[in-house]
């Protein structure tokens, strides 16, 4: 396509090319001098100099590897858009003219997602930062359009440039809200991204001690004191809270607003980045409220998670400790989450007393190895059930839900799961079904305070703990920016206080 040129700019191109001619046979000073000019020129003759380039864009992109590179050191000027439009038109020229120039565009227009840094004022720049990422979300465009293929190139680039965990909460904040920005253009990429985003959200929120949280004024928050762990945890909390808080509104903009063909994709990018990543991170304790928060959206869609956790429980064949997580979220979700129909509970606790109805038939010999690596799903199993009945007390009296006769079997079988239990929901769970139903399980209780401790019963230190322990999945909120708390709240996720 010709590009049409004013008098300045052919004079320009012909320089240009008289530069290259004598590159190519030995002598380029004129090229040295031309790549001092494309750094250092003021902004109007840099304009002439791009629009020039443009025309020869199929000349240079292949043999002058030195222009190309000199164009990538080009920062935008904040007081003109001709120069800064003209620089972006000769890369989408080099772009077009050869696709192997994608990769290096794109990893410096990435680049320009991370917050600007003023030297003299020795913090972060807006309006900088702000000038950088316009111009590169336009960049962006216009090669997408140009070379769909290049999406390839911009994941990989947002893959290597994204903060590392330890940087600034602005960087990463940053950085995360121009992520989300690309998926208004490139959703191509959305599943890839999603999965991206909730890594690095992970590897945050790993770094977050329970421990270290406080209880005040019915908000959990951290007591931070002058240690620099705990400082150092403080930092990672707020960090996530931020970043959790521009997820929210994210989802709400393109899930809870509206209902469509890109929220129901935007929930399965969700569910498989819960399944690669969250459901295998035992320490994940605030990054999965984004699926839950998700769920609440659409009515299928915690139809959708509670079946997919019950298929991982009971049918697929995976390794231990990914079907001890599935069964502890499934126990919890089912517990704790208030917009889930009732209908989601009969189904799904038929399918769970038909596994375990079967299950009590192929160890109902009084001679019964009691081995929680052996029955740890089991075990986690019938905790998990404990503990939904200690929330959803209204169907302890509904015989639809609460099968009276298959627990009473359970709780007195050889396998004794009760001993297998935390403490906490026995004695919940007991008080609860005994107000309830009348039946009365002191004894039993009692005697397992007299059988050996609960490590005596596992060979494995991973069994033992998944086993003994839910996975944190709704507890120990402290994130407030995000509004974990409040969502935490309006998902049903009060404290389990025993005699309530």
């Amino acid at each position: 396509v010709a590009i049409p040129m004013d008098l300045s700019t052919m004079k320009w191109r012909t320089s240009i090319l008289r530069a290259l001619q004598e590159k190519d046979q030995g002598t380029p000073k004129l090229f040295q001098e031309l790549l001092v000019q494309l750094n250092n020129s003021p902004a109007q003759l840099r304009t002439t100099i791009f629009a020039a380039l443009g025309s020869l864009a199929s000349q240079i992109s292949h043999k002058y590897p030195e222009l190309v590179q000199a164009l990538l050191n080009f920062s935008w000027f904040p007081d003109n858009e001709e120069v800064n439009q003209k620089y972006i038109e000769v890369i989408c020229y080099l772009i077009s003219s050869n696709s192997s120039n994608n990769r290096p565009f794109i990893q410096k227009l990435v680049e320009n997602f991370l917050p600007a840094f003023d030297d003299e004022q020795q913090t972060y720049s807006e309006n900088l930062s702000l000038l950088r990422t316009n111009y590169a979300h336009i960049t962006l465009q216009k090669i997408l359009s140009i070379s769909p293929a290049a999406a390839e190139d911009l994941m990989r680039s947002l893959t290597s440039t994204f903060p590392f965990k330890k940087l600034d909460t602005q960087v990463q904040f940053f950085f995360m809200k121009q992520c989300l920005e690309v998926l208004a253009y490139c959703p191509v990429i959305r599943d890839q991204l999603v999965c991206l985003i909730v890594r690095r959200l992970i590897t945050i929120d790993v770094e977050i001690k329970l421990e270290e949280v406080a209880e005040e004024d019915d908000e959990l928050q951290f007591s931070v004191e002058l240690e620099t762990k705990q400082e150092e945890i403080a930092h990672y909390a707020q960090k996530l809270d931020q970043m959790m808080a521009l997820f929210f509104t994210w989802i709400q903009v393109n899930c809870k607003q509206q209902q469509n063909k890109t929220s129901d994709d935007i929930f399965e990018n969700f569910l498989y980045a819960f399944d690669t990543t969250i459901l295998k991170v035992y320490k994940s304790k605030y990054t999965q409220f984004l699926l839950f928060y998700l769920c609440s959206c659409k009515k299928g869609y915690a139809e959708t998670f509670v079946s997919y956790l019950t298929n991982k429980v009971l049918f697929e064949e995976i390794d231990f400790l990914t079907k001890q997580a599935a069964v502890c979220y499934l126990g919890s979700f089912l517990a704790r989450a208030k917009y889930l129909d009732d209908a989601i509970y009969l189904t799904t606790l038929r399918k769970l007393y038909q596994f375990l109805e079967e299950y009590l038939q192929k160890f109902s010999s009084s001679d019964v190895v009691l081995d929680v690596e052996l029955h740890g799903v089991f075990y986690s199993l019938c905790q998990n059930i404990f503990y939904i009945f200690c929330f959803k007390r209204q169907f302890l009296d509904d015989k639809r839900y609460f099968d009276e006769g298959l627990i009473e079997r359970l709780i007195r079988s050889p396998l004794n799961p009760l001993k297998f239990t935390l403490g906490s929901i026995v004695k919940e769970f007991c008080h609860a079904i005994k107000v309830a139903r009348g039946l009365d399980y002191e004894d039993l209780i009692a005697a397992n305070e007299r059988l050996l401790p609960f490590s005596y019963y596992s060979s494995s230190v991973q069994a033992s703990l998944f086993a003994f322990g839910l996975v944190v999945t709704f507890l120990s909120l402290c994130l407030r920016q995000s509004q974990v708390g409040c969502l935490g709240r309006q998902l049903g996720l009060a404290p389990l206080h025993s005699g309530e």
